[in-house]
């Protein structure tokens, strides 16, 4: 009868249950790294929407006319830009980008200033008051490839100091 054995296997068997208990640390990274590209992108893209004067912007908005975002309305966008906490829920590890607070524009409706994420779907979509710019999804697009690849090197980073470097 013929024989087998099998050396290393409890090392083997140790490195993936050290990586197992560990993934969510790795995934996190992974996602923050891919969150941060797509971001960077997209303030870029904030950064290059073509704007008009606040005075242009009060006075197409009394002659009920669309216009494109105003100066202040693109410094709130571009200040407001961030990314929420990374989550775990269900096993799903995920986060958002988008735009928080207000801006410095101060209308009847909006006293304390527009809401940041409101401005930034008008401008995206366009709406009754604000000429369509498109700036989120063409970013997006333009580093998809590059966020995953950042995701990639994210995880491969952590899974090298999780295992000292023997993989």
């Amino acid at each position: 009868m013929a024989k087998i054995e099998m050396r290393g296997m409890d090392a083997y068997l140790s490195e993936l249950r050290k990586l197992g208990e560990n993934t969510e640390p790795v995934c996190k990274a992974a996602v923050y790294a891919g969150a941060k590209v797509i971001a960077d992108e997209i303030k870029q893209a904030t950064s290059g929407l073509n704007r008009v004067t606040d005075a242009e912007a009060m006075a197409a908005y009394h002659e009920k006319k669309p216009v494109k975002i105003s100066v202040s309305q693109k410094i709130g966008l571009v200040k407001s830009l961030g990314i929420a906490p990374i989550m775990d829920k269900y096993g799903v590890v995920s986060t958002k980008i988008g735009f928080d607070g207000y801006n410095d524009v101060k209308t009847e409706r909006w006293p304390n200033g527009q809401p940041n994420a409101l401005i930034a779907r008008a401008c995206e979509s366009g709406s009754s008051a604000m000429l369509k710019q498109p700036f989120v999804r063409p970013a997006i697009q333009r580093k998809k490839d590059a966020a995953l690849e950042a995701m990639k090197q994210a995880a491969d980073r952590e899974l090298e100091k999780l295992t000292g470097g023997n993989s």
